[in-house]
Protein backbone atom coordinates (compact mmCIF):
# COMPACT_ATOMS: atom_id res chain seq x y z
CA UNK A 1 0.00 0.00 0.00
CA UNK A 2 2.75 2.53 0.69
CA UNK A 3 4.26 1.66 -2.72
CA UNK A 4 1.35 2.83 -4.71
CA UNK A 5 0.88 5.93 -1.96
CA UNK A 6 5.14 6.98 -3.10
CA UNK A 7 3.69 6.35 -6.70
CA UNK A 8 0.40 8.47 -6.63
CA UNK A 9 2.55 11.03 -4.99
CA UNK A 10 5.55 10.89 -7.61
CA UNK A 11 2.90 10.91 -10.29
CA UNK A 12 1.38 14.36 -9.09
CA UNK A 13 4.21 16.08 -8.32
CA UNK A 14 5.15 14.99 -12.02
CA UNK A 15 1.57 15.96 -13.10
CA UNK A 16 2.33 19.96 -11.42
CA UNK A 17 5.90 20.13 -13.32
CA UNK A 18 4.34 19.33 -16.64
CA UNK A 19 1.64 21.88 -15.86
CA UNK A 20 4.07 24.68 -14.62
CA UNK A 21 6.19 23.87 -17.85
CA UNK A 22 2.85 24.10 -19.84
CA UNK A 23 2.12 27.64 -18.32
CA UNK A 24 5.68 28.78 -18.91
CA UNK A 25 5.54 27.86 -22.87
CA UNK A 26 2.02 29.35 -22.47
CA UNK A 27 3.21 32.85 -21.37
CA UNK A 28 5.93 32.81 -23.89
CA UNK A 29 3.91 32.49 -27.01
CA UNK A 30 0.76 34.53 -25.81
CA UNK A 31 3.17 37.67 -25.39
CA UNK A 32 4.35 37.05 -29.18
CA UNK A 33 0.76 37.10 -30.17
CA UNK A 34 -0.32 40.70 -30.26
CA UNK A 35 -3.98 40.70 -31.53
CA UNK A 36 -6.16 39.73 -28.83
CA UNK A 37 -8.96 38.03 -30.87
CA UNK A 38 -5.96 35.53 -31.64
CA UNK A 39 -4.63 35.31 -28.40
CA UNK A 40 -8.00 34.32 -26.53
CA UNK A 41 -7.96 31.81 -29.04
CA UNK A 42 -4.60 30.87 -28.64
CA UNK A 43 -5.96 30.68 -25.06
CA UNK A 44 -8.78 28.62 -25.28
CA UNK A 45 -6.97 26.16 -27.58
CA UNK A 46 -4.17 25.36 -25.73
CA UNK A 47 -5.53 25.40 -21.87
CA UNK A 48 -8.52 23.03 -23.36
CA UNK A 49 -6.23 20.46 -24.68
CA UNK A 50 -3.64 21.13 -21.76
CA UNK A 51 -6.42 20.36 -18.90
CA UNK A 52 -7.72 17.38 -21.27
CA UNK A 53 -4.54 15.72 -21.16
CA UNK A 54 -3.83 15.92 -17.36
CA UNK A 55 -7.47 14.83 -16.92
CA UNK A 56 -7.09 11.55 -18.42
CA UNK A 57 -3.55 11.02 -16.61
CA UNK A 58 -5.59 11.26 -13.74
CA UNK A 59 -8.13 9.22 -14.81
CA UNK A 60 -5.39 6.55 -16.23
CA UNK A 61 -4.23 7.07 -11.81
CA UNK A 62 -6.93 6.59 -9.68
CA UNK A 63 -10.04 4.79 -12.07
CA UNK A 64 -7.50 1.91 -12.59
CA UNK A 65 -9.81 -1.47 -11.30
CA UNK A 66 -12.73 0.48 -11.17
CA UNK A 67 -14.19 0.02 -15.22
CA UNK A 68 -13.12 -1.14 -18.04
CA UNK A 69 -12.32 0.74 -21.19
CA UNK A 70 -11.78 -0.29 -24.45
CA UNK A 71 -10.70 2.69 -26.66
CA UNK A 72 -11.73 2.29 -29.87
CA UNK A 73 -13.14 4.45 -33.32
CA UNK A 74 -13.17 8.21 -32.94
CA UNK A 75 -11.74 8.05 -29.31
CA UNK A 76 -8.61 6.05 -30.43
CA UNK A 77 -6.87 9.46 -32.52
CA UNK A 78 -8.10 11.29 -29.48
CA UNK A 79 -6.26 9.68 -27.03
CA UNK A 80 -3.73 9.31 -28.86
CA UNK A 81 -3.17 13.18 -29.31
CA UNK A 82 -3.72 13.97 -25.75
CA UNK A 83 -0.89 10.89 -24.83
CA UNK A 84 1.62 12.60 -27.53
CA UNK A 85 0.83 15.66 -26.21
CA UNK A 86 1.49 15.10 -21.96
CA UNK A 87 4.86 12.71 -23.49
CA UNK A 88 6.27 15.87 -25.56
CA UNK A 89 6.32 18.06 -22.87
CA UNK A 90 7.26 15.74 -20.33
CA UNK A 91 10.49 14.39 -22.38
CA UNK A 92 10.68 18.12 -23.36
CA UNK A 93 11.06 19.54 -20.24
CA UNK A 94 14.34 18.61 -19.64
CA UNK A 95 15.41 19.60 -23.33
CA UNK A 96 14.01 22.65 -23.29
CA UNK A 97 16.09 23.76 -19.55
CA UNK A 98 19.09 22.44 -20.11
CA UNK A 99 19.36 24.69 -24.09
CA UNK A 100 17.92 27.52 -22.30
CA UNK A 101 20.50 27.79 -19.72
CA UNK A 102 23.03 26.98 -22.74
CA UNK A 103 21.52 29.94 -25.04
CA UNK A 104 21.56 31.93 -22.07
CA UNK A 105 25.34 31.55 -21.49
CA UNK A 106 25.90 32.27 -25.22
CA UNK A 107 24.40 35.30 -25.26
CA UNK A 108 26.15 36.28 -21.85
CA UNK A 109 29.47 35.27 -23.13
CA UNK A 110 28.82 36.72 -26.26
CA UNK A 111 27.95 40.02 -24.56
CA UNK A 112 31.14 40.19 -22.70
CA UNK A 113 33.28 39.99 -26.12
CA UNK A 114 31.24 42.62 -27.49
CA UNK A 115 29.80 44.64 -25.05
CA UNK A 116 26.67 46.87 -26.15
CA UNK A 117 27.16 50.72 -25.96
CA UNK A 118 26.19 53.53 -27.22
CA UNK A 119 28.62 53.19 -30.14
CA UNK A 120 26.88 50.29 -31.47
CA UNK A 121 24.65 50.96 -34.65
CA UNK A 122 21.21 50.25 -34.71
CA UNK A 123 21.77 47.16 -37.50
CA UNK A 124 23.94 45.50 -35.41
CA UNK A 125 21.09 45.62 -32.15
CA UNK A 126 18.55 44.50 -34.71
CA UNK A 127 20.95 41.62 -36.07
CA UNK A 128 21.29 40.10 -32.18
CA UNK A 129 17.04 41.00 -31.65
CA UNK A 130 16.72 38.68 -34.07
CA UNK A 131 18.92 35.89 -33.73
CA UNK A 132 17.82 35.97 -30.06
CA UNK A 133 13.80 36.19 -30.92
CA UNK A 134 14.65 33.32 -33.79
CA UNK A 135 16.23 31.18 -31.46
CA UNK A 136 13.64 31.40 -28.43
CA UNK A 137 10.79 30.78 -31.13
CA UNK A 138 12.82 27.50 -32.21
CA UNK A 139 13.39 26.51 -28.72
CA UNK A 140 9.65 27.48 -27.69
CA UNK A 141 8.26 25.07 -30.84
CA UNK A 142 9.69 21.83 -29.76
CA UNK A 143 6.62 20.86 -27.24
CA UNK A 144 4.35 21.14 -30.20
CA UNK A 145 6.79 19.87 -32.46
CA UNK A 146 7.35 16.87 -30.41
CA UNK A 147 3.79 16.14 -30.00
CA UNK A 148 3.15 16.28 -33.87
CA UNK A 149 5.86 13.83 -34.38
CA UNK A 150 4.57 11.47 -31.76
CA UNK A 151 1.31 11.67 -33.06
CA UNK A 152 2.38 10.94 -36.57
CA UNK A 153 4.47 7.94 -35.04
CA UNK A 154 2.23 6.35 -33.64
CA UNK A 155 0.10 5.81 -37.06
CA UNK A 156 3.27 5.15 -38.82
CA UNK A 157 5.44 2.81 -37.09
CA UNK A 158 2.88 1.62 -34.66
CA UNK A 159 0.40 -1.42 -36.52
CA UNK A 160 2.65 -3.53 -38.54
CA UNK A 161 3.87 -7.45 -36.74
CA UNK A 162 7.24 -8.49 -38.18
CA UNK A 163 8.76 -11.99 -38.11
CA UNK A 164 12.52 -11.69 -37.51
CA UNK A 165 13.97 -15.07 -37.99
CA UNK A 166 16.73 -16.57 -36.13
CA UNK A 167 18.79 -19.88 -36.10
CA UNK A 168 20.17 -20.63 -32.62
CA UNK A 169 23.28 -22.76 -32.68
CA UNK A 170 23.67 -25.10 -29.52
CA UNK A 171 26.63 -26.78 -28.49
CA UNK A 172 25.48 -30.22 -27.44
CA UNK A 173 21.96 -30.11 -28.39
CA UNK A 174 20.91 -33.66 -29.01
CA UNK A 175 19.91 -34.51 -32.82
CA UNK A 176 16.73 -34.97 -31.79
CA UNK A 177 15.82 -30.94 -31.23
CA UNK A 178 17.68 -30.22 -34.76
CA UNK A 179 15.39 -27.80 -35.96
CA UNK A 180 13.17 -27.56 -33.00
CA UNK A 181 10.97 -23.88 -33.61
CA UNK A 182 10.35 -22.20 -30.74
CA UNK A 183 7.82 -18.92 -31.51
CA UNK A 184 8.66 -15.68 -28.76
CA UNK A 185 6.22 -13.10 -28.46
CA UNK A 186 6.73 -10.78 -25.55
CA UNK A 187 5.10 -7.63 -23.40
CA UNK A 188 1.98 -7.64 -24.98
CA UNK A 189 0.33 -5.26 -22.43
CA UNK A 190 -3.30 -6.09 -22.84
CA UNK A 191 -5.41 -3.55 -21.98
CA UNK A 192 -7.34 -0.48 -23.01
CA UNK A 193 -5.41 -0.21 -26.51
CA UNK A 194 -4.16 -3.93 -27.30
CA UNK A 195 -7.91 -5.83 -27.44
CA UNK A 196 -8.92 -8.44 -29.66
CA UNK A 197 -9.07 -6.82 -32.37
CA UNK A 198 -5.14 -5.49 -32.43
CA UNK A 199 -4.06 -9.58 -31.68
CA UNK A 200 -6.29 -11.26 -33.68
CA UNK A 201 -3.83 -10.86 -37.02
CA UNK A 202 -0.83 -12.63 -34.81
CA UNK A 203 -2.58 -15.56 -34.51
CA UNK A 204 -2.22 -16.43 -38.11
CA UNK A 205 0.68 -15.22 -38.69
CA UNK A 206 2.14 -17.36 -35.76
CA UNK A 207 0.52 -20.38 -36.93
CA UNK A 208 2.39 -20.22 -40.36
CA UNK A 209 5.40 -20.80 -38.60
CA UNK A 210 4.73 -24.16 -37.17
CA UNK A 211 6.08 -23.39 -34.13
CA UNK A 212 6.86 -26.67 -31.87
CA UNK A 213 6.26 -24.41 -29.06
CA UNK A 214 5.44 -20.76 -28.39
CA UNK A 215 6.99 -19.11 -25.35
CA UNK A 216 5.97 -15.33 -23.78
CA UNK A 217 8.26 -13.61 -21.49
CA UNK A 218 6.56 -11.20 -19.75
CA UNK A 219 4.00 -8.21 -19.52
CA UNK A 220 1.06 -10.28 -20.71
CA UNK A 221 -0.59 -7.49 -18.88
CA UNK A 222 -0.78 -3.63 -18.81
CA UNK A 223 -1.80 -3.02 -15.86
CA UNK A 224 -5.25 -4.40 -14.71
CA UNK A 225 -7.10 -7.96 -14.34
CA UNK A 226 -9.97 -6.48 -15.88
CA UNK A 227 -8.88 -7.26 -19.21
CA UNK A 228 -8.36 -10.79 -17.94
CA UNK A 229 -11.04 -12.56 -20.34
CA UNK A 230 -8.94 -10.42 -23.06
CA UNK A 231 -5.72 -12.65 -22.09
CA UNK A 232 -8.14 -16.13 -21.82
CA UNK A 233 -9.52 -15.39 -25.21
CA UNK A 234 -5.57 -15.26 -26.83
CA UNK A 235 -4.36 -17.82 -25.09
CA UNK A 236 -6.58 -20.42 -25.61
CA UNK A 237 -5.92 -19.25 -28.88
CA UNK A 238 -2.47 -20.26 -28.70
CA UNK A 239 -2.27 -23.28 -27.10
CA UNK A 240 -4.25 -24.50 -30.15
CA UNK A 241 -1.69 -23.57 -31.90
CA UNK A 242 1.37 -25.10 -29.52
CA UNK A 243 2.32 -25.48 -26.13
CA UNK A 244 2.59 -22.43 -24.66
CA UNK A 245 5.00 -21.02 -22.05
CA UNK A 246 4.78 -17.93 -20.19
CA UNK A 247 6.56 -15.74 -17.13
CA UNK A 248 5.35 -12.63 -15.55
CA UNK A 249 6.99 -9.12 -16.06
CA UNK A 250 6.89 -6.32 -13.97
CA UNK A 251 3.29 -5.02 -15.28
CA UNK A 252 1.83 -8.53 -14.27
CA UNK A 253 2.78 -7.65 -10.93
CA UNK A 254 1.11 -4.09 -10.82
CA UNK A 255 -2.53 -5.71 -9.92
CA UNK A 256 -2.17 -8.81 -7.76
CA UNK A 257 -0.68 -11.21 -10.49
CA UNK A 258 -2.33 -14.38 -8.69
CA UNK A 259 -5.70 -13.46 -11.05
CA UNK A 260 -3.13 -13.72 -13.95
CA UNK A 261 -1.59 -17.03 -13.03
CA UNK A 262 -5.10 -18.27 -12.46
CA UNK A 263 -6.53 -17.46 -15.82
CA UNK A 264 -3.15 -18.77 -17.59
CA UNK A 265 -3.53 -21.96 -15.84
CA UNK A 266 -6.93 -22.04 -17.18
CA UNK A 267 -6.21 -21.88 -20.73
CA UNK A 268 -3.95 -25.26 -20.18
CA UNK A 269 -0.55 -22.83 -20.81
CA UNK A 270 2.29 -23.58 -18.45
CA UNK A 271 2.86 -20.69 -16.44
CA UNK A 272 6.47 -21.09 -14.98
CA UNK A 273 6.88 -18.90 -11.52
CA UNK A 274 10.41 -20.08 -10.54
CA UNK A 275 9.63 -23.28 -12.49
CA UNK A 276 10.78 -25.47 -14.83
CA UNK A 277 9.09 -28.16 -17.77
CA UNK A 278 11.01 -30.72 -19.75
CA UNK A 279 10.44 -31.25 -23.00
CA UNK A 280 10.89 -34.51 -24.08
CA UNK A 281 11.65 -36.37 -27.71
CA UNK A 282 12.42 -40.00 -27.16
CA UNK A 283 14.85 -40.26 -25.12
CA UNK A 284 16.00 -36.65 -24.89
CA UNK A 285 14.74 -33.67 -23.24
CA UNK A 286 15.89 -29.87 -22.20
CA UNK A 287 14.28 -27.59 -19.85
CA UNK A 288 12.57 -24.66 -20.20
CA UNK A 289 12.77 -22.32 -17.16
CA UNK A 290 11.01 -19.57 -16.20
CA UNK A 291 12.19 -16.65 -14.02
CA UNK A 292 10.15 -14.50 -12.08
CA UNK A 293 10.44 -10.75 -12.20
CA UNK A 294 11.75 -9.90 -8.68
CA UNK A 295 9.26 -7.21 -7.79
CA UNK A 296 10.37 -7.51 -4.00
CA UNK A 297 13.52 -5.97 -5.07
CA UNK A 298 11.79 -2.32 -4.65
CA UNK A 299 11.16 -2.86 -0.97
CA UNK A 300 14.33 -4.38 -0.11
CA UNK A 301 17.85 -3.78 0.18
CA UNK A 302 18.53 -6.70 -2.44
CA UNK A 303 18.97 -5.60 -5.94
CA UNK A 304 16.84 -7.01 -8.88
CA UNK A 305 20.47 -8.98 -10.13
CA UNK A 306 20.39 -10.75 -7.02
CA UNK A 307 16.78 -11.69 -6.50
CA UNK A 308 17.19 -13.21 -10.45
CA UNK A 309 20.22 -15.37 -9.20
CA UNK A 310 18.69 -16.85 -6.19
CA UNK A 311 15.57 -17.46 -8.36
CA UNK A 312 18.09 -19.25 -10.47
CA UNK A 313 19.43 -21.20 -8.24
CA UNK A 314 16.53 -22.37 -6.36
CA UNK A 315 14.88 -23.94 -9.60
CA UNK A 316 18.55 -25.21 -11.20
CA UNK A 317 18.99 -27.02 -8.04
CA UNK A 318 15.79 -29.20 -8.52
CA UNK A 319 16.57 -29.90 -11.89
CA UNK A 320 16.39 -33.50 -12.59
CA UNK A 321 18.87 -33.48 -15.47
CA UNK A 322 21.11 -30.47 -14.66
CA UNK A 323 24.00 -31.46 -17.60
CA UNK A 324 21.42 -31.20 -20.59
CA UNK A 325 20.42 -27.92 -22.43
CA UNK A 326 18.74 -25.11 -20.15
CA UNK A 327 15.96 -22.52 -22.12
CA UNK A 328 15.81 -19.66 -19.58
CA UNK A 329 13.00 -17.01 -19.98
CA UNK A 330 13.73 -13.92 -18.09
CA UNK A 331 11.64 -10.92 -18.96
CA UNK A 332 14.36 -8.49 -18.07
CA UNK A 333 17.61 -8.81 -20.03
CA UNK A 334 20.08 -7.15 -17.73
CA UNK A 335 20.22 -9.79 -15.87
CA UNK A 336 21.89 -11.68 -18.82
CA UNK A 337 25.59 -10.05 -16.88
CA UNK A 338 24.77 -12.66 -14.32
CA UNK A 339 22.58 -15.79 -16.43
CA UNK A 340 25.52 -15.63 -18.75
CA UNK A 341 27.92 -17.42 -16.17
CA UNK A 342 25.76 -19.60 -15.71
CA UNK A 343 24.83 -23.13 -17.08
CA UNK A 344 22.82 -21.80 -19.52
CA UNK A 345 22.66 -21.75 -23.50
CA UNK A 346 19.66 -19.48 -24.17
CA UNK A 347 17.95 -16.91 -22.37
CA UNK A 348 14.79 -15.18 -23.81
CA UNK A 349 14.04 -11.58 -22.59
CA UNK A 350 11.71 -8.63 -23.56
CA UNK A 351 11.00 -5.40 -21.43
CA UNK A 352 12.13 -3.09 -23.38
CA UNK A 353 10.66 -2.86 -26.56
CA UNK A 354 14.01 -2.52 -28.54
CA UNK A 355 13.29 1.21 -27.53
CA UNK A 356 10.74 1.71 -29.72
CA UNK A 357 12.75 4.50 -31.59
CA UNK A 358 15.74 3.50 -33.36
CA UNK A 359 16.99 5.93 -35.91
CA UNK A 360 19.56 3.98 -37.15
CA UNK A 361 20.10 0.68 -38.18
CA UNK A 362 23.15 -0.22 -35.79
CA UNK A 363 21.66 -0.76 -32.39
CA UNK A 364 25.25 0.49 -30.90
CA UNK A 365 24.28 3.97 -32.09
CA UNK A 366 23.31 6.62 -29.98
CA UNK A 367 20.44 7.42 -32.18
CA UNK A 368 19.43 4.14 -31.48
CA UNK A 369 17.62 5.48 -28.09
CA UNK A 370 17.79 2.22 -25.45
CA UNK A 371 21.33 1.77 -26.60
CA UNK A 372 22.60 5.13 -24.03
CA UNK A 373 20.89 3.27 -21.12
CA UNK A 374 21.27 -0.12 -21.81
CA UNK A 375 23.58 -2.80 -22.68
CA UNK A 376 20.92 -5.46 -23.65
CA UNK A 377 17.80 -4.43 -25.16
CA UNK A 378 17.16 -5.66 -28.72
CA UNK A 379 18.26 -8.79 -31.14
CA UNK A 380 20.51 -11.25 -30.72
CA UNK A 381 23.24 -11.06 -28.38
CA UNK A 382 26.22 -13.95 -27.56
CA UNK A 383 28.85 -13.94 -24.65
CA UNK A 384 30.56 -16.46 -22.81
CA UNK A 385 28.73 -19.07 -24.97
CA UNK A 386 25.45 -18.05 -23.85
CA UNK A 387 22.78 -16.47 -25.99
CA UNK A 388 20.50 -13.90 -25.45
CA UNK A 389 17.75 -12.77 -27.29
CA UNK A 390 15.19 -9.63 -26.83
CA UNK A 391 12.20 -9.43 -28.43
CA UNK A 392 11.04 -6.00 -29.72
CA UNK A 393 7.43 -6.67 -27.62
CA UNK A 394 3.99 -7.41 -29.25
CA UNK A 395 2.37 -4.52 -27.95
CA UNK A 396 2.63 -1.34 -25.98
CA UNK A 397 2.05 0.50 -23.21
CA UNK A 398 3.01 4.11 -25.39
CA UNK A 399 2.09 3.60 -29.10
CA UNK A 400 5.20 5.26 -30.76
CA UNK A 401 7.34 3.27 -32.78
CA UNK A 402 10.13 4.46 -35.26
CA UNK A 403 11.74 1.43 -37.13
CA UNK A 404 11.33 -0.74 -34.26
CA UNK A 405 8.22 -2.63 -34.99
CA UNK A 406 6.09 -5.22 -32.89
CA UNK A 407 7.87 -8.47 -33.06
CA UNK A 408 7.17 -12.56 -33.31
CA UNK A 409 10.17 -13.85 -33.31
CA UNK A 410 11.21 -17.40 -35.00
CA UNK A 411 13.91 -19.12 -33.32
CA UNK A 412 15.01 -22.20 -34.53
CA UNK A 413 17.21 -24.61 -32.55
CA UNK A 414 20.33 -26.53 -34.61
Amino acid sequence: MSRILLFQVFFISILLLLILFEFIIYKRWSKRIVQDKYKKIFSWVYWFIAISSKLGLILFLFSRNRFYIEIQGFLKPIYYFLLSWNYAFFFGFLFWIICFIFLYILYYIFSKINPSSEKQNSSSISRKAFLTTSAAIILDSTPFLAAGMNFSGMYLGSKDFVVFSKKIKIDGLPSAFSGFRIVQISDIHIGSLINEAYLKPTLEMILSLKPDIIVVTGDILDNSRLYLSTVGWYFRKLNEIAPVYAILGNHDHIDSPLFLIKTLQQTNSNILVNQYSEIKRGKYSLNIIGLDYPIKHFETKKTRSQFTEEYFESVYKNLIKKDQINIVMNHHPAEFEILKKKPIHLVLAGHTHGGQIMLSENRESSLSLASNFLKYYVDLYTENGVHLYVNRGLGHWFPLRINCPPEITLLELY
